[in-house]
């Protein structure tokens, strides 16, 4: 387990920090936790999302009206 201390957190992010953790029901170390994680973590869900874009019904322009065109008689 690592240990991390933040020395000089202003009063407005400490407010904000307390805010958040009651409003998430969590501790003040885990809701810090979270939103940790929550932001160094989502590059790489965004990344591995790019990886599958070409799986995941990702439409051209041209795909799009191709598909209009085909079927505007059943709108």
């Amino acid at each position: 387990m690592y240990i991390l201390t933040i020395d000089g957190i202003d009063e407005v992010l400490e407010q904000e920090i307390n805010t958040k953790a009651e409003a998430l029901g969590l501790s003040r170390t885990e809701t810090v936790k979270k939103i940790l994680a929550d932001v160094l973590l989502a590059d790489k869900s965004d990344e591995r999302r790019k990886d599958f874009a070409s799986f995941c019904g990702l439409w051209t322009d041209k795909d799009i009206a191709e598909f209009e065109e085909v079927t505007k008689d059943i709108e």
